[in-house]
Order: C-alpha cells, then structure tokens, then sequence
C-alpha cells in the first residue's frame, strides 16, 4: 500500500528480509528506532511464502500457512486482540484457520483464509473493513459469506474480487475511489458495475482495475494525473485507460505503475521524488513508458516505486530517505537502479518500505 517508513524484502529460500525506518518494529527485527535501515537484514527463522505491508505494520504468511504480524497496533490493524505494539512476528489466531492472501491499509489489514473467507481488522473510521458498521476491530472478523479470491486496500478503502470475478468496494469513498459513481462511503462491500475482473490496486486515494478483457480502468482522486486518464479531474466511476490491454498494476499515494501485455512498464501521476522512474521530476497525466526493458512484477511506496526485469533482476527508483530502495543508503533516484546482483520473481512496497521474492 503506502507510507513512509520501511523496506521488506522476501527471498526465494523464505526467508524474510527488512530494511528502511523502524520506529514501530515493522522490520520485525525485535527492536524499534527511528534509523534508517538500508541495507536487508533477516527476520527471525521461518520461511514464507506471502508478505503485505500496511502503513506502519506487516503482515506476512509462513510455509505452514499460519498468518503473522508485526509493527504499529494502536488501532488493532496486527489483530492480535490488543492495541499492544510488536516488533517481531507474532501470529494471528482464528481457530485453526492457514491462510493465502493479505493486505495491509492505513491501520488496517484484510486477509482472505484457506477456505477463500474474507476477513478484516484495524481501524473503521470509513467502514474499510466492510462488516457494515464503523467499529474498530482488534482481532480478525468475517466479510459476509462470499468468497473471495484478489484484495487490495488504499488509505481508508477497500477492493475485493470475489469467486465469480466480480468487484465489489467499500470504505472511504471522498474521492470517488470506490468506482460507484458517487462520493458517499460504503461500510459493507458493494458491486462495482457488471464487469468481472483479475486484478485491482489501491492509492491512497484512487484506485486501479483491470477487467477480464485486460483493459485498464481507473477512479478516484486525480489531483496529480495518477489515473492516467491526461487530465486532472477526479472520476467517482470507472474510465478506460487508453487502449493497451494489461497485466500488472500498482499503485502509490499518487503515482500508479502498470505493465502491458508486451511487458512494458508505464507510470503516471506525481513524480515529484522521481518515483515515475522517467529520469526527471515532472508529473504524468498518462501512462509514459519507462525505459526499454520488459518486467514482470512492479509494486509501489509512497514516494518509490520497485520492478523485477524478465531478466529476474531487482531495480528501484523514488524516494530513499529512509533506504527503502535497498541500495545501501539514502539518495533518491530518478531513474531505475538495479538492486545487487540477485535474481528475484515477486516484489511487493509497502507505505516505504518493500518486500521481494528471490528465484
């Protein structure tokens, strides 16, 4: 999702990696501080195979399945129960339940369970956690009866799509980022259109779909062209976003990235940290095609914005103050840099820090 504050990196072996700032122990190294942290150090012994990050809080899936959380808790959003902080991982019991997708919000977490249940916890100001009310919930708490198979969460908003590839939205909704045609929040999943779609991504304000066709659609906050519609005007309902059809999709406060069906990396939006990757600080109303190499995976920060190459290499671009590109110190960059020498297949950024998977 967002923030600015950490990096996260998980390698193909399983193990867990953390880097950048860890004021609230969101590296789960077992301590807080207000350094920066660059270069990746380990977390603790376990193995993993999914990772998510919210704002100042991760969450992370083991090889058994078993859910864990680590980092800020003051509005329940780690759903241990209490508003208790942890800096290293601590899991999250429902019973018995493994679990196979997450994502983590501003202050609050979704995760989808094993048997493809939806549940949600953290802060409710907005109705986020869509269970029909605004009551903060310290422990996870069922959405509903569907089932649900992609998550994404913005700021103060929710995405979801379920078994039958419908998309269905809820929470915060000031700027039309529910795609509902309209500015009125929603505190219980409602259906986006009649499309179905495979995948979404939320800004902090707007959001990203992308529908069975494979075209691009974007809503929401425009203020700085991140729907790359090329204009500034906020959409409440979905727009088609040029022509291209599309694979990968991400979303930062107020940049998107997205990769086309030929493996091109575009970016929009606010770039004023370089965070388009485009060699310059100048805003994109449209997608603009960043360099010339293919990718496969992308993911986006803040202020920073992470992509694997097909080559299987890790590079990074935006904003670095706290070493959340994990090059080895604080120096923001406008353009792509690779990142070691490592091959990589998964990538994932958090508010501002990120999470990878070595091949």
């Amino acid at each position: 999702m967002i923030a600015d504050t950490l990096r996260r990196i998980i390698l193909s072996s399983g193990n867990l990696y953390s880097f950048g700032n860890n004021y609230y122990g969101q590296l789960g190294q077992g301590t807080s501080d207000f350094n920066s942290h660059p270069v990746p150090v380990k977390v603790g012994t376990d193995t993993w195979i999914a990772v998510a990050a919210g704002l100042y809080h991760s969450l992370a899936i083991n090889s058994d399945g078993y859910l864990y959380s680590f980092g800020n808790n003051y509005y329940g959003q780690l759903g241990q129960g209490t508003s208790d902080y942890n800096s290293h991982p601590v899991p999250v019991k429902v019973g018995t339940d493994t679990w196979t997708v997450i994502a983590g919000g501003g202050y609050f977490s979704l995760a989808i369970n094993s048997d493809g249940y939806l549940y949600s916890f953290g802060i409710n100001t907005s109705g986020q956690l869509g269970l029909g009310d605004t009551s903060q919930r310290n422990s996870p708490v069922k959405v509903g009866t569907d089932t649900w198979t992609v998550i994404a969460t913005g700021q103060y908003h929710s995405l979801a799509i379920n078994s039958d590839g419908y998309l269905y939205t809820f929470g915060d909704n000031y700027y039309g980022q529910l795609g509902l045609g309209d500015t009125s929040n929603r505190s219980s999943p409602t259906k986006v259109g009649t499309d179905t779609w495979t995948a979404v991504a939320g800004g902090t304000h707007h959001s990203l779909a992308i529908n069975s066709d494979g075209y691009l659609y974007s809503f929401g906050r425009n203020n700085y062209g991140q729907l790359g519609l090329g204009d500034t005007s906020q959409r409440n309902s979905p727009v088609k976003v040029g022509t291209d059809t599309w694979t990968v999709i991400a979303t930062g406060q107020y940049h998107s990235l997205a990769i086309n069906s030929d493996g091109y990396l575009y970016s929009f939006g606010r770039n004023n940290y370089g965070q388009l990757g485009l060699g310059d600080t100048s805003q994109r109303n449209s997608p603009v095609k960043v360099g010339t190499d293919t990718w496969i995976a992308v993911a986006a920060g803040l202020y920073h914005s992470l992509a694997i190459n097909s080559d299987g290499y890790l590079y990074s671009f935006g904003r670095n103050n706290y070493g959340q590109l994990g090059l080895g110190d604080t120096s923001q960059r406008n353009s792509p840099v690779k990142v070691g020498t490592d091959t990589w297949i998964a990538v994932a950024g958090g508010e501002s820090y990120s999470l990878a998977r070595r091949g």
